[in-house]
């Protein structure tokens, strides 16, 4: 497919994501994997609980799995590729405090160290495709359900000062990235501008 779509003159590239835990009435049937969801900390919202908290090995699992799944996309001839962390899926999940109460190196009290997780997801990627490969993340502040659980809250669009919490995850991209989701152009050229010329590091605290 990809040589047809670049005989055509035109680029294209797959979403990776991970749906981490999902309430059981958003199944079919109501049904439910064979396996329990695997989230952050075993909540679907402030007030639900579904799934299995992810143990550090089954975190480090996750991140393999998306360094490996970058992979097969550039040997099949992708051009770029895009982490969905949007919508409550589960790097969204990591960065949300109303699903992610961890106490260790994952979790914390502010934004910018609930971004571990998908740091060390871009860090993998990276490592794993190289620096000649387009990798994008999808970023939005709204979720499915109440309007409350958007971020940055009362803010109708994100801005430059919304995106300085993501600090950590614009410190990672150091090579060729993009950013897609709901920011204003100015949000997304200074998270890509700032991106390439810091050091990558993670907050140790807030």
């Amino acid at each position: 497919m990809s040589d047809e779509v670049h005989a055509a003159a035109a680029k294209m590239g797959p979403q990776l994501w991970h749906m981490g835990v999902m309430p059981p009435v958003k199944m079919r049937d109501n049904g439910l994997p064979p396996v329990p969801f695997e989230d952050p900390s075993e909540r679907v919202d402030a007030e639900k609980s579904n799934g299995h908290a992810m143990t550090e090995s089954d975190i480090a699992n996750t991140i393999a799995a998306f360094g490996s799944a970058a992979r097969s996309a550039k040997e099949l001839g992708f051009d770029l590729l895009e982490l969905h962390r949007a919508l409550r899926y589960l790097i969204d999940q990591f960065f949300w405090s109303a699903t992610n109460i961890r106490s260790d190196k994952y979790g914390g009290a502010s934004l910018a160290e609930r971004t571990r997780f998908a740091v060390d997801v871009i860090h993998e990627v990276r490592r794993q495709v190289g620096g000649d490969l387009v990798v994008q993340i999808r970023l939005s502040q709204w979720k499915p359900g109440p309007t409350n659980s958007r971020w940055p809250p009362h803010r109708k669009r994100w801005s430059l000062g919304s995106t300085r919490s993501l600090t950590p995850v614009r410190t990672s991209c150091t090579a060729r990235n993009a950013v897609s989701g709901n920011l204003s152009s100015m949000a997304a050229t200074s998270t890509l501008q700032v991106g390439r010329r810091s050091s990558p590091a993670h907050p140790s605290s807030p």
